[in-house]
């Protein structure tokens, strides 16, 4: 497994675009350039000495100096966008509550479904969480819900990184 001290010695991390790349030359690697390629999911891949990383795992090691414990979540839903202020770590039950709806899905967010009356339940996980008459109210309740999830899931850690950004719920 790659060490913290030979992540930082091979990449540098752009905070603002939340790109890594190359420190280092060596075999296909050439120094500025951007690492790895993107999978057809849209999540970049970096080969490190014959091992395949994600580079936001890699961004999270880089900023917190320790491997994350647990799924890294992008908030945004944009497997693309590793700014740090996009990436948290949830578990991994979470982090499948904020991918992408399946393509048969009606209202195109997961776990919001539509009803013959035309309006939208919101369940997670199996349990109910209210049934609205916008898509939007179902949609920001599912933000509170998923926030306040990841918070209880978090405070159950045994020793989360003292660096990580505090998550609040709004």
């Amino acid at each position: 497994m790659l060490t913290y001290e030979r992540a930082i010695e091979l990449l540098d991390y752009n905070r603002v675009n939340g790109k890594l790349y190359w420190k280092k030359p060596g075999p296909k690697r050439t120094v500025g350039a951007e690492p790895g390629h993107a999978d057809h999911l849209g999540y970049r891949r970096i080969m490190i000495n014959y091992k395949m990383y994600l580079a936001h795992r890699l961004i999270w090691l880089l900023n917190y100096k320790e491997w994350p414990a647990q799924d890294i979540d992008h908030i945004n839903g944009n497997p693309s966008d590793n700014r740090l202020e996009n990436l948290r770590l949830a578990s991994h039950t979470l982090n499948m509550q904020n991918a992408v709806a399946k393509k048969n899905s009606k209202t195109g967010v997961r776990g919001v479904e539509i009803t013959a009356q035309g309006k939208f339940i919101l369940r997670l996980r199996g349990k109910y969480y209210g049934t609205f008459f916008t898509l939007e109210e179902a949609m920001q309740t599912k933000e509170k819900v998923l926030c306040l999830l990841n918070q209880q899931q978090n405070s159950k850690q045994s020793s989360p990184p003292q660096e990580a950004p505090p998550t609040t719920c709004s």
